[in-house]
């Protein structure tokens, strides 16, 4: 119970906190917080066309093994999704990676300062560099000051053009600022929701939130944000 009510008190903490400092739909927000030079965008995408790579179908214009049809559980987009954005990775010039890892994190909580953190943890997450980890049994243990970017997984598409994250973005709200009390010196932190095929990216500081307008992953804007993620 007190483990729960931690949860509880932490998302009655966000609420209070960012009222007002919330903003979705930005327009340009991808462009303006990922750019990505016309040269690097179409390398890589020549790069994840070609068939032996079995990534992207130009065909179909899909993600070539990406779920088609919504998932019965969540944990079925988890594995698809990390591999994708790891073989968009391998895509791009060696001398042009930034180093950024990605990990299913679904059942491992990241490790904490606090001996009884709030139980939350992200679906997925995207680390930056050697050593991120320790390691905890068969699986690296990734500290909450190691991830990068924290990622909320749903398992439908939005059932409107005009249904926002919602509850998925409260949720994505709690590992970033678990993100910021772990690690002090971080300005920012990035966060991502992914319902299915649409997907939201979200930029937070210590005074609020930014986030892009939803876009479909089959879309440029993926490839994009893989280049520069």
């Amino acid at each position: 119970m007190e483990v729960k009510d931690d949860a509880l008190r932490l998302e009655r903490a966000i609420v209070n906190e960012l009222a007002d400092d919330v903003f979705t739909d930005v327009p340009g927000f991808l462009e303006a917080v990922f750019p990505v030079k016309d040269e690097l965008l179409n390398q890589v995408m020549q790069n994840v066309s070609q068939k032996r790579r079995g990534l992207y179908d130009k065909a179909t214009k899909r993600w070539g093994k990406y779920p088609i049809y919504p998932a019965t559980h969540e944990n079925h987009l988890y594995k698809p999704f990390v591999e994708l954005v790891r073989g968009i990775s391998q895509c791009i010039p060696s001398w042009q990676r930034n180093g950024v890892t990605w990990h299913d994190r679904h059942d491992h909580a990241p490790l904490s300062l606090d001996p009884n953190p709030p139980k939350v943890r992200p679906d997925i997450v995207a680390t930056l560099g050697e050593g991120t980890g320790l390691r905890s049994g068969a699986a690296e243990a990734i500290p909450w000051s190691r991830i990068l970017v924290p990622i909320e997984i749903k398992k439908r598409n939005h059932s409107s053009s005009d249904e926002s994250d919602g509850p998925a973005l409260l949720q994505l709200l709690k590992y970033m600022r678990m993100v910021f009390r772990e690690a002090v010196d971080r300005s920012f932190v990035l966060g991502i929701v992914l319902a299915h095929t649409k997907m939201s990216v979200y930029i937070a500081d210590r005074t609020g939130v930014l986030g892009s307008e939803i876009f479909d992953i089959h879309e440029v804007c993926l490839l994009a944000f893989g280049c520069t993620s």
